[in-house]
């Protein structure tokens, strides 16, 4: 049994894409807090969906990890630009 390698937190890239381990998810880095990284999950857009994440919990996702969230965000993305331009104008 090979274990994978604890990431530092110097390792960690802003806007990288990295697996979630304990999610069970791919997400994005958007900035580094002690020894733990902020991360947003697919609710991108909505800025909504992020959390602090020790490195212990992630690792660099693979290609087809990285291409699974991608696609994810721009279908979300779509959808939530869709909802905006299509809803009802509020009147004050």
């Amino acid at each position: 049994l090979i274990l994978p390698s604890v990431m530092k937190l110097k390792q960690i890239k802003n806007g990288s894409i990295y697996y979630n381990i304990k999610e069970e998810r791919a997400e994005r880095a958007i900035g580094p807090l002690g020894s733990r990284v902020v991360t947003e999950g697919l609710d991108f857009f909505n800025r909504k969906d992020q959390k602090i994440v020790s490195t212990k919990h992630i690792r660099l996702a693979n290609n087809a990890e990285v291409e699974k969230y991608l696609t994810q965000v721009r279908k979300g993305g779509l959808i939530t630009f869709l909802g905006k331009l299509l809803s009802p104008k509020k009147i004050a």
